[in-house]
């Protein structure tokens, strides 16, 4: 009989469950310092966003999505495509027959982009910050170790996938080894590349963690080797010494790990007899769009949230939780897992 597949995907929520120390986009927003929060593009960016109706409380990601854009423009003035074509030579001016110092909004533009830059570093800093404590052992026994003793129970293949940059799902593989975290080596550590390839012996033998936008404790290797090493949480000196796509990225990551890590999930959801959505917002458009192409009608889909977000697309078995991840949650979507896969949780006593 083959193995049943069951896909976990962790958003921030499931995180804040288990402390109260990682915070999730909006409370990101909020723990910023002041220092920050009166950057005069912050600022704007914050008015901006006010400015077109938006009421609610803000989070970090959508004052990013602003900031970007100005960086995305400094890079289109100064570069060698049709606009940047343009606005060099006073070419623009001349063709609009404008007396208009073209060299001047040009100049002005790659200095705010500039500054637009160094503030986003600055924010980008605060995710080691922020994210980087060890959990406490204990609360993960009414969450993750009881979701994965329960899979490790079951015999199924468990694919955990997470847009999380903390080690909380790290710390409960130690627990309950249900899934490779991909890490080999003693004294030097890194990841094992290998085992996201698809068809690798290797990767169908465990299910996988893989860590969609990167980890706090994954740095580049020297050279053009591709290399990760894992070490601890902290800064590296430089945003290029990372392996993390920082709040605020909307699309198709396009370079490696990124794309390797993607295309993973595409043919883990294509193969999942059950998902299980933890404590995520269904914010990411592209993710979303791999789950609505890849995943089969006849596979359970469960969401356990708080803030009542429902799975926004169906299939012939789909369950929404309304509740914080822990005991009773845990509960109700291991029953639904049990049915979905025909494992009797009886068999559990």
């Amino acid at each position: 009989m083959d193995r049943k597949r069951v896909v976990i995907f962790a958003g921030a929520g499931a995180s804040k469950a288990v402390s109260e120390d990682y915070p999730t986009t909006i409370e990101f927003f909020q723990k910023l310092p002041d220092s920050i929060k009166r950057n005069k593009f912050f600022v704007a960016a914050e008015q901006h966003i006010k400015s077109q109706g938006n009421e609610g409380a803000l989070d970090i990601e959508m004052i990013l999505w602003e900031l970007q854009k100005i960086s995305t423009l400094g890079q289109t003035v100064g570069g060698e495509g049709f606009i940047g074509w343009l606005l060099s030579a006073q070419r623009l001016p001349k063709l609009m027959e404008q007396k208009v110092d073209a060299a001047a909004v040009v100049n002005l533009i790659k200095k705010a982009r500039k500054d637009v830059e160094e503030l986003i570093d600055r924010i980008n800093e605060y995710v080691y910050h922020f994210y980087g404590s060890s959990p406490d052992g204990e609360k993960l026994e009414k969450n993750w170790n009881a979701l994965f003793r329960f899979l490790d129970k079951t015999g199924s293949k468990v694919d955990i996938f997470t847009t999380n940059y903390d080690l909380i799902i790290e710390h409960s593989l130690q627990c309950v080894g249900v899934a490779s975290v991909g890490w080999e080596g003693e004294v030097v550590r890194k990841l094992n590349m290998d085992l996201w390839e698809d068809g690798s012996k290797r990767s169908t033998e465990k299910g996988l963690l893989t860590k969609l936008h990167g980890s706090i404790n994954w740095s580049r290797g020297p050279g053009d080797r591709g290399q990760i090493f894992v070490g601890g949480p902290d800064f590296k000196g430089k945003h290029s010494n990372h392996v993390i796509i920082y709040p605020g990225f909307k699309g198709r990551p396009g370079d490696s790990p990124f794309d390797t890590f993607h295309a993973h999930l595409e043919r883990c959801v294509a193969r999942a007899d059950v998902v299980l959505f933890v404590g995520f917002a269904f914010r990411d458009e592209y993710i979303n769009e791999v789950f609505e192409r890849s995943i089969r009608k006849d596979c359970g889909v469960c969401s356990i949230n708080p803030s009542g977000v429902k799975v926004p697309f169906s299939t012939n078995r789909n369950s929404n939780i309304s509740e914080p991840f822990g005991e009773s949650s845990v509960g109700a979507a291991t029953d639904f897992i049990g049915r979905c896969i025909d494992f009797d949780v009886v068999d559990l006593l």
